[in-house]
């Protein structure tokens, strides 16, 4: 009987660890290969309607 529940106790010790060592080095790994992804600023884009101040002067010096 005692024996029973050591070998029982010893399989579930044994399979308790099991996953917690498989799951370390794939953590480890997993943020070893992990890059950080730089993103240049190219601009505001379109904005409908905008005029930059230089358009605005070179429309208003043709004008007058």
């Amino acid at each position: 009987m005692r024996r029973i529940h050591l070998s029982v106790i010893t399989v579930a010790i044994v399979l308790s660890f099991g996953p917690v060592a498989l799951s370390a080095p794939a953590q480890e790994d997993q943020h070893a290969s992990k890059r950080r992804v730089t993103r240049h600023w190219h601009g505001y884009g379109f904005l409908p309607g905008y005029r930059p101040p230089e358009v605005i002067e070179r429309e208003r010096a043709r004008h007058y």
